[in-house]
């Protein structure tokens, strides 16, 4: 499986106020400017809020631990971002191929026995649904 290339956001002013901000070592403001877009970016990515949250606080927790070091914190978080986004792309196919394997594994009569309970006509209240 390859990984598909994942296309970088631009913006002159969003690098404007970002380089400025690590110039002046001002992390609260990188924070606060960056943060938002860089969750939604991978937010598209990812299409789950909680593993784009993750991701995202994940790449300032790393940009932080290199920190003043680079030059274009923008540019480094959205390339960690980009890495962390891959990782979980290629985790989620593994934990498909393992759930195929074990499924195609498994005998009939379990697959059935299992949709049969999803579908009973008794709900978990033991009310007839309806």
């Amino acid at each position: 499986m390859s990984v598909p290339d994942i296309a970088y956001p631009a913006g002159r002013a969003a690098g404007r106020v970002l380089g400025s901000a690590a110039k002046a070592g001002d992390v609260d403001q990188l924070f606060r400017a960056a943060y938002p877009k860089l969750a939604g970016w991978v937010r598209r990515l990812v299409v789950d809020d909680d593993t784009a949250h993750e991701i995202a606080s994940e790449a300032f927790v790393r940009l932080l631990s290199r920190w003043p070091r680079p030059g274009n914190p923008q540019s480094y978080l959205y390339r960690i971002a980009a890495n962390l986004v891959k990782d979980h792309w290629r985790k989620t196919e593994r934990e498909r191929r393992a759930m195929r394997r074990v499924t195609a594994g498994a005998a009939p009569e379990a697959v059935n026995a299992g949709l049969a309970i999803g579908r009973s006509p008794i709900s978990c209240t033991g009310r007839p649904r309806g």
